[in-house]
């Protein structure tokens, strides 16, 4: 939980400056970072619909390999971002974290309208 805390703490000071850039992670914290998204089931317990996270950034060509199932239900939204980005927005940084959504115009709402966060 430390480093999660520790990482988004550091990004928030980053990401206020001005013409901050995302930074390429090293690939072990990018996988810690990825592991502790399994928080996000408790976080996302209120929403009503289903949600995944889907991993970008592997470099390896099979990013579908990596999802994510934290919320059961239907329809389903996909949030796709690397692992730091999917920290960030799962601990209530969705203005600055990059992440894209996919699903229903309806689903999306709700997902975007939950109350959320570390």
């Amino acid at each position: 939980i430390n480093t999660v805390e520790f990482f988004v703490h550091h990004e928030d000071v980053r990401r206020g400056q001005p013409d901050w850039t995302p930074r390429e992670l090293l690939d072990g914290l990018a996988d810690t970072l990825w592991e502790r998204l399994s928080m996000a089931r408790f976080l996302l317990r209120k929403v009503r619909v289903g949600v995944e996270f889907a991993r970008e950034g592997t470099g390896d060509g099979e990013d579908s390999a990596y999802r994510m199932t934290v919320r059961r239900g239907t329809p389903v939204v996909t949030v796709i971002g690397t692992p730091a980005e999917l920290t960030l927005y799962t601990a209530g940084r969705r203005s600055a974290a990059q992440v894209r959504l996919d699903g229903t115009d309806a689903a999306v709402e709700m997902v975007t309208q939950a109350t959320w966060r570390l």
